[in-house]
């Protein structure tokens, strides 16, 4: 006659159980747990379970038995080993029954390899990124798992010999999309002007995630017409505003980030020195959206003279008498997003 047959409902072989998953797999009683079923009726199941990492096996109470024990389940069909969660590690449960006519299962019977793992996966280090703001819409962001952990789950794989661990994987996401199996280096084409932020966390083969470390950065042109007209002459010691004239060449609002306004040295008198004898005071102190194909100044946009650029002629221990009528030359960089 043939012996029983065995089914192992838990755990399922090649899984990574965390300590919830471990502690509901059974039910109500956290172990190893199947059924068993046989014409002339089971007469029992023995379970025995080992520990890859330290080669021991499971006594009923501890880890330390040096050949297989294979203990009695309670029931048969279904049955069940009650086993508390066990160390993070890998083992394997062997399973064997006798029916009532005495016909046992030969060797180790059925067998399953498992791992525990209640690890919080630790968060990635985000290696290479975006600058804060940048005019490409290419990203390419690179990520690993901190040294430290990557150094003790070396240690622990060494340990265990033949246990085998892949490690965590990595998920990603972008302006929180759905989180995605993902690789370092994650590129990323084609986005749109405008705020961006990246996420990256680990998950383990127990399913537990880490919590994501993130970046953000802004996406913006630098291509787009500045200009600006001192409305009288300079005098020492006189400051003044500069209502900007801003051209948006593109088919969307655009949001200027930024205004950076420069004097060049030279000017239209010799031994007057532009940069030297007029200064900026304040940059742009605002960010101003000028409409689709359109030409603004600050003061039509509504933007407070307060945070307009300003320029000031020091009042110089030097004689500035050189700079009389002299023409300055003056420098706009821009930066703009789509707002």
């Amino acid at each position: 006659r043939n012996p029983p047959s065995i089914i192992m409902t838990a755990p399922t072989s090649g899984i990574e159980f965390d300590a919830a998953a471990w502690n509901l797999a059974c039910g109500t009683t956290p172990g190893v747990c199947g059924a068993a079923v046989d014409p002339a009726g089971v007469a029992e199941v023995r379970v025995a379970v080992l520990q890859v990492r330290t080669g021991r096996y499971w006594n009923g109470t501890s880890f330390s038995a040096t050949t297989a024990q294979f203990l009695l389940a309670n029931g048969v069909n279904p049955w069940t080993l009650p086993l508390p969660l066990p160390a993070d590690g890998r083992y394997q449960a062997l399973v064997r029954a006798k029916d009532a006519a005495g016909n046992q299962t030969s060797g180790a019977g059925v067998r399953t390899s498992f791992a525990i793992d209640t690890r919080v996966p630790v968060v990635p280090l985000i290696t290479a990124s975006p600058e804060d703001i940048v005019t490409s819409t290419t990203a390419t962001f690179r990520f690993e798992t901190p040294n430290a952990e990557r150094s003790r789950r070396g240690d622990d794989d060494n340990d265990d010999g033949d246990d085998d661990d892949g490690g965590d994987e990595f998920e990603c996401s972008l302006d929180d999309a759905t989180f995605r199996t993902c690789e370092s280096p994650q590129r990323y084409r084609n986005l749109a002007l405008g705020n961006h932020c990246f996420s990256v966390r680990s998950r383990n083969e127990a399913g537990r995630a880490s919590d994501p470390a993130t970046w953000c950065w802004l996406i913006v042109v630098d291509n787009f017409p500045i200009a600006g007209d001192i409305p009288s002459p300079f005098l020492p010691g006189l400051r003044r505003t500069l209502d900007l004239r801003i051209t948006n060449p593109y088919p969307f609002p655009l949001k200027v980030v930024d205004v950076v306004v420069a004097v060049r040295a030279t000017t239209s008198n010799a031994g007057c020195v532009g940069n030297v004898n007029l200064v900026p005071l304040r940059q742009l102190g605002s960010q101003p959206v000028v409409p689709a194909n359109s030409t603004a100044t600050l003061s039509s946009l509504g933007i407070a003279e307060a945070s307009w650029p300003e320029l000031t002629m020091p009042n110089l221990p030097t004689n500035q008498d050189a700079c009389k009528n002299a023409t300055f030359t003056l420098t706009y960089t821009g930066r703009g997003t789509k707002a």
